[in-house]
């Protein structure tokens, strides 16, 4: 079995090519392919044919939360709620991981903002939620 890696369409594989006869891998190949990229490095592959796809960006951001790099996350998640119709569940995301990161006070803007913003959209159950999370960051200090 002959392993070979390359770089195909953007997109990193790696391909096992082997004959089910024995012989040589280039004759006959059966064609395994195995993605090696991981979920942030498609997303960002997709974010450079679609730089302004919403979801796409807004995954991104919950990425790299996951990956633990916040600043960058936090960074994501507020280009989200300035664009030309702000993205409601950034406020949200971006006020739960201010929380977590116990930044309260940004948290209280963020969900202030967000409020205002899913009332303009029509989306009470946003708007409801965010309230909810307004009023219990309400009892973790000054508001």
């Amino acid at each position: 079995m002959v392993l070979h890696a390359f770089v195909a369409e953007r997109r990193a594989t790696l391909v096992l090519l082997s004959s089910p006869w024995g012989r040589s891998s280039d004759t006959f190949p059966i064609y395994e392919r195995y993605d090696l990229m991981n979920r942030r490095e498609k997303i960002e592959a997709m974010l450079l044919e679609e730089p302004g796809d919403t979801f796409l960006r807004y995954s991104l951001a919950m990425e790299l939360r996951k990956a633990r790099e916040h600043d960058a996350s936090l960074e994501k998640l507020d280009e989200l709620t300035h664009d030309e119709t702000p993205y409601v569940p950034a406020f949200f995301m971006a006020a739960q991981q201010l929380t977590d990161l116990a930044r309260i006070d940004e948290a209280r803007s963020y969900l202030r903002s967000g409020i205002d913003e899913a009332r303009r959209q029509g989306d009470s159950h946003a708007a409801a939620e965010m309230s909810e999370m307004l009023s219990m960051l309400g009892e973790m200090g000054e508001l």
